[in-house]
């Protein structure tokens, strides 16, 4: 696996909300047969499948032939909606979409799309988040980052000049992360940037290099991607394994590629 496939995974398992009384894992990528011994007759669940974590603890092909094409970068449950978004997935259990699509447990719904591509999803519980490399979704101009209500789409700032690559929410807050320089036109972004639920803002003074990944781990933010600096606004924090933390200032990671604000 690619470190850039782990730290995906990474952030796909940290985003998927706890169930109280449901103990299935969700999964998303690009894969078509199930080869396990007990599976060898039937076909795998097209990019997308359930883990259950029942007596045989086996891969559940809930999904069957009603899967997605293309390929799913990213997975996310609202309630008992699954979300999932990626790159070149026209249909959805027959049904047309464009690069994003909903499971409602029994059917794929379209909530519009984009022909550009999205790399991430992210929830509060109640919105939807997605980034990626786009200019419009659901016939609405938004570049990079959108926010659909359940019924709507909207934009999430004016522009920006980079894709997004991770999203992470914490509370009222949105952390957005890429390979962008600046965000909502003038707001001076390295590479990271946090939506407070009005107005956008750097975190620290942001990655010298692109962010990948990000994760919340009680109060401290980590990042990770392809950078070698994760700068703060006094004296900048080397950080050669490519790893940063952050709560209050960034501080080098221990893992390659990553870093935490703490």
């Amino acid at each position: 696996m690619r470190p850039i496939d782990a730290l995906l995974c990474l952030a796909l398992l940290l985003a998927s909300p706890a169930r109280a009384q449901d103990s299935s894992v969700d999964a998303a990528g690009t894969f078509g047969l199930d080869r396990t011994a007990s599976s060898l007759a039937r076909p795998a669940a097209p990019l997308a499948a359930t883990y259950a974590s029942d007596s045989c603890g086996r891969w559940d092909d809930q999904f069957g032939l009603r899967g997605v094409n293309g390929t799913v970068r990213a997975a996310v449950r609202i309630g008992t909606d699954l979300y999932v978004a990626g790159i070149g997935i026209n249909q959805a259990g027959g049904t047309p979409v464009s690069n994003i699509a909903k499971w409602d447990g029994t059917s794929w719904t379209s909530i519009g799309g984009t022909t550009g591509q999205l790399y991430c999803l992210a929830t509060d519980g109640t919105n939807l988040y997605v980034g990626g490399s786009f200019s419009n979704i659901g016939g609405v101009a938004a570049e990079n980052l959108a926010r659909w209500n359940g019924s709507s789409w909207s934009r999430m700032w004016t522009t920006n000049n980079g894709s997004v690559e991770a999203l992470a929410v914490r509370g009222t807050d949105l952390y957005a992360g890429g390979n962008f320089t600046s965000v909502n036109g003038n707001v001076a972004a390295s590479r990271i940037a946090r939506w407070n639920g009005s107005t956008w803002s750097t975190v620290g003074a942001g990655l010298m290099g692109s962010c990948y990944a990000l994760a919340w781990g009680g109060d401290t933010l980590y990042a990770a991607g392809n950078f070698n600096e994760a700068s703060t606004r006094g004296p900048a924090t080397t950080s050669p394994s490519g790893t940063a933390r952050r709560g209050r200032a960034w501080a080098t990671g221990s893992t390659a590629a990553a870093a935490r604000c703490a």
